[in-house]
């Protein structure tokens, strides 16, 4: 509410991350909305760990989103051994899209709302190709990517690619007239090929007017932070060479944690004064009990960069929001994109190789020896990337605010 009380304005924001990479820039995003637009309501519907860090924020969290399931399980049962092939579980997938998008149709059409927000809510989409344009709202779109790029070995997975691209086509073309379309990159980003056989580059469909490249969603200022040790007096730490170890904050990420706590031991015996913190988010948090000297576990860490901002190198997987926080501190990163995971090993890794972050490694190849060897050899280097666009948080914020 305004200063008189009343509300200027109420958005339907739908975060469809799996796991934690996107909940924590779509806080950001509201909290921009409400900066520009004081007064203006945000409810959120999303799925689980994401729903579970809302509340934990204070955020006004749907009650229909207890029945929000965005497929995370299926996700989770078929990516075994870091793998992430999402032409497995496709067919769950449609299934809780259709049903999720029936839902948001719903709650959008009853609940007043003057803009419904989705961040990778690919049912919002489904509602848009399938149906009709949300009559009653507004509809702001973001994405890190476009197109569907993965594996094409095998007659399903070459009809789960053009299935979905289809959709993306679909629904690009609708946008034109209901809303803003977001991009949380940059154009060079996006692969400069076509869609599919006889389908449209997608380079050129991005180049559309209404497309909204914002840049990169950076949820701080990386100016703006304590130094290293002061950051590490508030997290208990000592002032030795110090590891984190990330991993996205669901259970595929499991096997690196584990390759990560083998090859410590060697590591210190290297770095006598190292320190390893592994952080497995609410759904993974490893028992400290069975954990090696100078390893530390945690579960969810609000405002993680923080602790990213204290260390000496990073560990991750090939998450996009990971990878282009440790990009934005200036950090020396090894990141492990999940095998198949189109997003990981294509989108991200090919961003982060355009702008000389991190060092790309495949997890089946490295073993705890390589892994030693890599650390040792990055650790504490001191990294100078050219300057990206990091405002995509105020971008998209006045994008979905300008909609009120």
């Amino acid at each position: 509410m305004n200063e008189g009380g009343d509300v200027v304005g109420k958005v339907l924001y739908v975060s469809g991350s799996v796991g934690l990479g996107h909940v924590e820039r779509d806080m950001a995003i509201a909290r921009e909305i409400r900066r520009l637009r004081p007064g203006t309501e945000v409810h959120w519907m999303a799925g689980d760990p994401a729903r579970r860090v809302l509340r934990l924020e204070g955020e006004t969290v749907l009650p229909q989103s207890d029945s929000f399931d965005q497929g995370t399980d299926s996700i989770q049962a078929s990516s075994k051994d870091y793998v992430a092939d999402l032409s497995e579980p496709a067919s769950d997938l449609a299934r809780s899209l259709d049903k999720n998008g029936k839902l948001i149709w719903n709650i959008a059409k009853e609940g007043s709302y003057d803009v419904v927000a989705h961040d990778e809510a690919y049912e919002v989409i489904t509602v848009l190709y399938k149906h009709r344009p949300l009559q009653c709202c507004k509809s702001a779109f973001m994405s890190d990517y476009f197109g569907y790029w993965g594996p094409t070995n095998g007659l399903k997975a070459k009809i789960v690619k053009r299935v979905i691209n289809n959709l993306w086509l679909k629904g690009i073309t609708k946008f034109h007239d209901v809303g803003s379309y977001m991009l949380l990159c940059e154009r060079e980003d996006i692969p400069n090929q076509k869609m599919g056989f006889l389908m449209p580059n997608a380079q050129d469909l991005v180049g559309q007017d209404f497309v909204k490249f914002t840049g990169y969603p950076v949820t701080f200022d990386p100016k703006a932070l304590p130094d290293k040790g002061a950051l590490r007096k508030e997290y208990g730490l000592g002032q030795g060479p110090l590891i984190l170890v990330t991993i996205g904050g669901t259970n595929v990420g499991r096997p690196l944690l584990e390759l990560c706590i083998k090859a410590f031991p060697s590591i210190r015996g290297e770095l006598p004064e190292a320190t390893m913190v592994l952080v497995g988010g609410p759904n993974l948090d490893p028992d400290q009990s069975k954990l090696p000297e100078g390893v530390w576990a945690k579960g969810y860490v609000p405002n993680l960069y923080r602790l990213m901002a204290a260390c000496d190198i990073g560990i991750c997987s090939g998450g996009s929001t990971t990878t282009l926080e440790f990009m934005a501190l200036q950090k020396p990163f090894l990141y492990f994109p999940l095998q198949r995971h189109f997003e990981q090993q294509i989108i991200v890794a090919g961003r982060n190789e355009r702008l000389g972050a991190g060092k790309k490694m495949q997890f089946p190849q490295t073993t705890p020896e390589l892994l030693k060897k890599a650390v040792l050899e990055n650790i504490g280097t001191k990294v100078e990337l050219p300057k990206a666009g990091l405002q995509g948080v105020q971008v998209a914020g006045a994008e979905i605010a300008a909609l009120l």
